[in-house]
């Protein structure tokens, strides 16, 4: 056990590698293999996310990674809901750095990574593009030659782009390094992957998937397992567990570790001091997510010992779910959702079980943070009063549901029309009697020839919500709302925020100013921006 009050933690994560050896960048590192003689390797680990973005900050929050915000465009993370680990330790008494390569983590949740302040870096490293190994371990020993105050939490994010080789020669060299400055034998040290990496032995990439996709559309192991060693004073030493864990359970580790109580932070991982010390845990069931709460193309899948279930939001009844026993089909080649062996049935029911209370305990988390922020909406846009309201537009289904039931109960004796396109209103589960649905799922042509059935009307209100914040497609519904006699207009998007343009140009030249700098240093980012971009002005038609 842990011979110290505070340990120093390093904490080192190499992005998008896989938790077996392979012939390409994305296999696991040989420092990896080596790594593991010193401590406890978990062998089935799974990432609650299958994209950096969602995976780390879920790890940092010990929290399903599509509860923390409602879509990628409008990611925002609320360190009150989600106290991250680095927060954590601060309040404990720990000083805490990161030095992460990926440049729109280090924007999107900088307030989350406690990255490690510009006075630190070495000259000639620029906050506007990702950095590379080199740079990486440049700022390490920088930070190591007299900026790192003890007791401290250093969390390192690589990134396998530059190859796996060197890669591992890099983290070998902080490795080395530690254990130079005798950091190495009393600290607690994590080493591990965000995510895998589809392997194109056993996925083909089609040329959509390759342009307009990417890797974080698969659920498949290669794609979600992830290498994870633990090394702490006192710990076994090459030790290898195969009970399957999760990318969650990091941080309840280290608090465990240091004594600290991490359950009233709400924390949703398991301790995996219990599993070293050879106490068994009941056949989990571990979700991963490739989107969040509102967004498009959503794929969930539960991951346990034996068996996968995958449930694609988007697909017909009876295309959707995906039941493998991974066990004797590694590859995922078998789906056995039709099965009627009873073992088979009883267990894929297990599964449904799980997958719907976690769904439920999502909603009821998106409900409680919504309700709030469209309360401060009505707040600061001065509406205290409402009695005819008017929800007009398009968007997804259960945002909508939580947008009307936040009208009736925060507005009293209001009356709310409901028109909305693309989502049928009987998708609506709104049973009240101020509801009133007018038609959905309407063309532009058919909607102008229904006009005058509510241009009569005269609406205190209307909310119109967006399912992404730069309007792409809303130019037929903003001309349409204008045309509509009202006293004020708002359009929210998935955060109940509000949006301020009514034409898609200005709200995208506005969008690619505020990350022009960042652009022009990574140029090959931006030309695939700019072509999912064109992708959605061209295909995304809202009317």
């Amino acid at each position: 056990m842990i011979t110290m009050n505070k340990p120093n933690i390093i904490w080192i994560l190499v992005d998008s590698v896989r938790n077996y050896t392979s012939s390409d960048k994305h296999g696991k590192l040989d420092v990896m293999q080596a790594f593991v003689k010193e401590g406890v390797e978990f062998t089935n680990a799974v990432s609650s996310a299958a994209s950096t973005l969602m995976s780390t900050s879920s790890m940092f929050a010990s929290r399903q990674a599509n509860y923390i915000s409602r879509d990628f465009a409008t990611f925002e993370y609320n360190r009150t809901m989600f106290p991250p680990l680095t927060d954590i330790l601060k309040s404990n008494g720990y000083n805490t750095y990161t030095i992460h390569h990926y440049i729109y983590l280090r924007k999107r949740i900088s307030h989350v990574l406690h990255c490690v302040p510009k006075k630190d870096w070495p000259k000639g490293i620029t906050k506007h593009r990702e950095w590379n190994d080199d740079e990486m371990n440049s700022i390490f020993f920088k930070l190591i030659k007299g900026g790192l105050k003890e007791p401290f939490f250093l969390h390192m994010h690589y990134n396998v782009v530059t190859g796996n080789t060197s890669t591992s020669k890099k983290v070998g060299a902080v490795l080395k390094e530690l254990k130079k400055k005798n950091l190495y034998d009393n600290s607690i040290i994590i080493l591990c992957s965000d995510h895998g990496y589809p392997d194109l032995t056993r996925t083909k990439f089609t040329l959509k998937q390759k342009i307009l996709e990417g890797h974080d559309l698969f659920v498949t192991d290669d794609n979600i397992m992830i290498p994870l060693i633990i090394k702490y004073p006192g710990c076994p030493k090459n030790i290898k567990i195969a009970d399957v864990v999760s990318s969650l359970d990091i941080a309840t580790t280290i608090l465990s570790l240091l004594k600290i109580p991490y359950k009233k932070y709400g924390l949703e991982g398991l301790n995996l001091l219990k599993l070293i010390s050879g106490e068994k845990t009941s056949q989990r069931k571990i979700r991963t997510d490739t989107r969040y709460y509102f967004q498009q193309n959503k794929i969930t899948s539960l991951r346990g010992n034996r068996y996968k279930y995958t449930y694609y939001f988007e697909k017909p009844r009876g295309l959707n779910e995906g039941f493998f026993d991974i066990e004797n089909d590694r590859l995922e080649q078998k789906n056995l959702i039709n099965s009627t062996n009873k073992e088979i049935t009883n267990k894929l029911n297990e599964f449904r079980k799980e997958f719907n209370l976690s769904e439920r305990k999502g909603l009821e988390l998106q409900q409680k943070y919504l309700g709030q922020k469209f309360k401060n909406l009505l707040n600061n846009v001065e509406i205290k009063k409402a009695n005819k309201v008017l929800v007009f537009g398009t968007s997804n289904v259960i945002f909508v549901n939580i947008l009307l039931n936040n009208i009736i109960n925060l507005l009293k004796n209001v009356s709310v029309d409901v028109i909305i396109k693309r989502n049928p209103a009987k998708e609506l589960k709104i049973n009240s009697k101020k509801i009133n649905f007018i038609f959905s799922n309407l063309t532009y042509k058919d909607f102008k020839k229904r006009l005058n059935k509510i241009r009569r009307n005269k609406y205190d209100l209307i909310v119109i919500p967006l399912n992404n914040p730069l309007c792409i497609g809303y130019n037929q519904i903003f001309k349409i709302a204008s045309r509509i006699k009202a006293d004020k207009v708002i359009k929210v998007d998935y955060n109940m925020g509000l949006i301020e343009e009514s034409n898609m140009w200005p709200a995208i030249l506005k969008d690619l100013k505020k990350n022009l700098i960042t652009d022009l240093f990574n140029l090959r980012t931006f030309a695939g921006n700019l072509l999912l971009l064109a992708k959605r002005i061209i295909f995304e038609k809202n009317f």
